[in-house]
């Protein structure tokens, strides 16, 4: 657990570049809407996995509140940007992030799926900015209970 506030906005950081990093590599445009509220829903996801249960009750209306904007806006211009990235992504790097976990009729994964799929790459293949700052969090929690 991230105690400090400076850690904390260090670790936020680093993710906020691997997410970032990693929709550049899939092809997410920069320019579209649904990139920003994209980027938001696989943060929130790694700070709580549980919130992908609740995709339309919370995720879209918590972004769609930070951005001034409406649920159903945000529900449609994240699609976009799946659909986008999904048409214009390189298969090599779709294929080693997705695998054959998307079943989809229409070829491309759903936004929840998209969004899980990207949140749990994020956490288990992150360059490894994060996995060193969370050790050393971790070491200092431990001298802290001594």
């Amino acid at each position: 657990m991230i105690t400090d506030c400076g850690e904390k906005a260090v670790y936020l950081k680093y993710t906020i570049i691997e997410v970032t990093e990693l929709f550049h590599r899939l092809g997410v445009p920069v320019h579209l809407h649904g990139y920003l509220y994209l980027r938001d829903a696989v943060l929130l996801t790694l700070e709580d996995f549980r919130i992908l249960d609740s995709v339309t009750g919370v995720l879209y209306p918590v972004i769609a509140l930070k951005y001034q904007t409406t649920s159903s806006k945000v529900e449609r211009a994240i699609r976009h940007a799946i659909e986008t990235a999904w048409n214009r992504g390189k298969p090599d790097i779709t294929e080693a992030i997705f695998g054959y976990t998307v079943k989809n009729s229409s070829g491309r994964p759903t936004n929840s799926e998209f969004i899980a799929l990207v949140a749990d790459w994020v956490r288990l293949n992150g360059t490894g900015r994060n996995q060193v700052l969370i050790h050393r969090i971790r070491i200092q929690e431990v001298i802290y209970e001594l």
